[in-house]
């Protein structure tokens, strides 16, 4: 049985981190990681990792919410992938919120 965990991680008042994880006996199965910035009083997706579309991958979002780029993340567990986009995440937020809002 596949069991669903969700969890918030604050970076500041208006960026956070969505994080679900999909397990199965201890096992990860899927996941979303996804960085959410609210501009101008409005949450918008800037970057997601998610094993959707049956790969694990790294979603850049544009301002008008499309995938401006999709890359496959490298060929490793689903547990360490979630790790290095969680750590990605929280180094990089702001650095990826730049780039969204130009």
């Amino acid at each position: 049985m596949i069991r669903r965990s969700r969890l918030i991680i604050p970076l500041t008042a208006e960026d956070r981190l969505e994080v679900t994880i999909d397990k199965e006996r201890g096992t990860v199965k899927g996941f979303v990681i996804n960085y959410v910035a609210t501009i101008s009083g409005k949450d918008h997706s800037v970057v997601r990792y998610d094993t959707r579309h049956g790969f694990p991958h790294k979603d850049v979002v544009g301002r008008g919410g499309h995938v401006e780029r999709k890359e496959p993340l490298p060929d490793r567990d689903l547990h360490t992938l979630v790790d290095i986009a969680i750590d990605d995440l929280k180094a990089n937020w702001s650095t990826y919120r730049r780039r969204f809002v130009r």
